[in-house]
């Protein structure tokens, strides 16, 4: 049987396609999240920890599901939690991307 003429076509060249970035997993109180490790070194990431607004960070880097459920996983059972602990979250995602934390 003869090649299809998409078989027989040549092969265009993929340098212009966007490249995916690489995907990582943290694990972060017992749940796994997957985001972009370019996330660890994009620009609007870190100006937002430098100014202190992990929640605009971690939103850039999760899914608002993902979000949700970290946000529930460190309340308390009064439905409290520090911002600390989404510091921890954001050491952890940065460890796992590659990246350190400055």
């Amino acid at each position: 049987m003869a090649d299809t003429t998409r078989a027989q076509s040549p092969k265009k060249p993929t340098d212009h396609q966007p490249k995916a970035g690489e995907m990582v997993t943290v694990t972060f109180r017992d749940k796994d999240y997957t985001f972009d490790a370019r996330h660890t070194k994009d620009s609007r990431t870190l100006l937002s920890i430098r100014k202190g607004a992990l929640d605009e960070a971690i939103a850039r880097m999760l899914s608002p599901k993902d979000f949700e459920a970290i946000l529930t996983s460190i309340e308390d059972e009064d439905g409290f939690s520090e911002l600390d602990e989404l510091g921890e979250f954001i050491d952890a995602a940065f460890e796992a991307g590659g990246s350190k934390n400055s």
